[in-house]
């Protein structure tokens, strides 16, 4: 079995997610203070357990990103959006 890999969504071109709940940054380009541009290379990014026991993941863009929880990055990747009210 191959694992599957699709884009984090609102995350395109930086993050991508895996079916088995692996979170991986992509080979880019980043704003640098003295350089201009710096290449980034991409890499399975570390999994740690927020409060309630659910493995989380830091994203970021330009110094800022939020913490998600993965099983939500899974679910929107690989099955669509949240119903409302849930």
């Amino acid at each position: 079995m191959q694992e599957v890999w699709l884009p984090v969504v609102g995350w395109e071109g930086s993050y991508e997610v895996s079916d088995l709940g692996r979170v991986k940054g992509l080979d880019r380009f980043v704003a640098h203070s003295r350089w201009g541009r710096q290449r980034v290379r991409g890499r399975i990014l570390k999994l740690t357990l927020n409060g309630d026991g659910y493995r989380v993941v830091a994203l970021y863009k330009n110094k800022l990103g939020p913490v998600r929880p993965v099983h939500q990055l899974v679910a929107e990747a690989f099955i669509g959006p949240c119903p409302e009210g849930l």
